[in-house]
């Protein structure tokens, strides 16, 4: 059991690794067609940096809620 928990702890520090550097590239991507789009970029544009947003928060809190459960199981 030791073992899958592990695995999954270190499948969730490679999520987030891989994960926000994706959504550095992504937000600013979406910032700069915020800044230089027209009217229908604009909104395409703060419709991707929120669901960017909402992302970010679901990788770091399942990162978050695996270190607390790592920490408190023993076996």
């Amino acid at each position: 059991m030791d073992g899958i928990v592990n695995a999954f702890n270190q499948a969730m520090t490679w999520m987030l690794a891989i994960g926000l550097p994706a959504f550095g590239v992504f937000f600013g991507v979406r910032a700069f067609q915020l800044m230089k789009g027209g009217r229908d970029d604009v909104e395409g544009a703060k419709k991707g940096m929120e669901h960017a947003v909402i992302g970010a928060i679901l990788l770091i809190g399942a990162k978050a809620l695996t270190s607390y459960v790592w920490t408190k199981i023993h076996f």
